[in-house]
């Protein structure tokens, strides 16, 4: 386990590969060995066109989520913004992921995250420790963030009407 200095409390987690003749098998240590205290509520698979922008997201309030993202197929330009207040707050980090690349990131409450995949099919592992609300959730559209993606896939991006209508700053949503 890693933590990006950037952001304070967003960690790389560095799994276990295992690899012989039949292949290899990785293994995402959330608790073992990183003694994180995960517990996966909820799992999503998210399958992307080259070139679409997911995020920036994040839930706030009393379901506010920690989130693992992993890469399964691909590659992306992956951000985090941090929207709690303090000194860090709109902190961006971002870091190239590909295929080969297989650990996970921890993203903590208050962070939004996002990616702009930059392959055709591209496949990423979201485990949260809370339920989806969606009273709760919120995000951003960063035109720096949204510039970095365009300039990564040089061409326009894909962006849900839903993503499409964050505003330039993270709302926190409490019910």
């Amino acid at each position: 386990m890693q933590p990006i200095t950037e952001i304070p409390g967003l960690l790389r987690i560095e799994n276990r590969q295992f690899s012989d003749q039949r292949g290899s098998l990785y293994k995402i240590n959330l608790n073992e060995e990183n003694k994180l205290n995960f517990q996966t509520t909820e799992v999503f698979v998210t399958e992307s066109a080259l070139g679409t922008f997911r995020g920036m997201h994040l839930q706030w309030g009393t379901h506010s989520t920690k989130k693992v993202i992993t890469l399964i197929r691909g590659s992306i330009l992956w951000f985090a913004v941090d929207n709690r207040e303090g000194s860090n707050f709109g902190k961006i980090y971002s870091e190239k992921v590909t295929e080969s690349y297989k650990n996970s990131f921890l993203i903590p409450h208050g962070v939004a995250q996002g990616y702009v995949s930059l392959e055709e099919k591209t496949q990423v592992l979201y485990q949260m420790d809370g339920a989806f609300c969606k009273d709760c959730d919120t995000g951003n559209k960063s035109s720096t963030i949204l510039n970095l993606a365009k300039i990564a896939v040089q061409a326009d991006l894909i962006i849900s009407d839903r993503d499409s209508m964050l505003s330039e700053t993270c709302v926190e949503v409490r019910h």
